[in-house]
């Protein structure tokens, strides 16, 4: 049985993914702050320096805020944010991304958009949209696969969200579950070895 591609590539470059929580804060401020300044004027859509990240991660409103952490042996390379309108029964997402030069152009930004939209939809949120410089063709890109519609006036892409594939988000679900083990484990094989 041959895997679907964008699988064999995750497995190539040990991709795992999970959610993160408050407790991830430290993981998530290392990730921001290893942005180099464009990627952070992308990101944040204005200059950020590190005090300005710093203030960032430590004042997330996590009743209105959850993530989803994509790690390479261990390491937090990317980040797909979600801050809904309200904490409960929420109608809109907006999603933020940001993942680490070396791993872009490998599936990693679009499956954390992905990842979100299914968890965003998951919570009640039936519209999630994300905001994006001209200077970043990627988000338009993955938006359109995806079925969403992007105005470049606005800067600004959306997609509908629904709960008709709640599958694949109990797939999510395990692949975090085995990632995690995975990532525990990983050093135990290597010692053994």
């Amino acid at each position: 049985m041959r895997l679907p591609a964008r699988t064999v590539l995750w497995f190539r470059v040990m991709i795992h993914f999970r959610t993160l929580g408050q407790a991830d804060a430290g993981e998530i401020e290392r990730h921001l702050l290893r942005l180099n300044a464009e990627d952070r004027y992308s990101r944040f859509h204005g200059r950020a320096g590190d005090d300005h990240v710093r203030r960032y991660v430590t004042k997330l409103p996590w009743a209105t805020h959850s993530a989803i952490g994509a790690f390479e042996h261990g390491r937090l390379v990317g980040i797909g944010e979600i801050a809904y309108d309200k904490p409960f029964l929420p109608k809109v997402a907006e999603i933020a991304v940001s993942v680490d030069r070396g791993l872009r152009t490998r599936g990693v930004g679009r499956e954390l958009i992905e990842r979100a939209v299914r968890a965003a939809a998951w919570r009640g949120a039936t519209q999630c949209r994300l905001h994006f410089l001209h200077t970043n063709p990627s988000i338009p890109r993955i938006v359109r696969r995806l079925g969403g519609s992007v105005d470049f006036a606005e800067g600004e892409a959306v997609i509908q969200s629904g709960r008709s594939n709640l599958s694949a988000l109990w797939l999510d679900r395990l692949t975090e579950a085995q990632g995690s083990v995975a990532t525990m484990l990983g050093p135990l094989w290597t010692h053994a070895a």
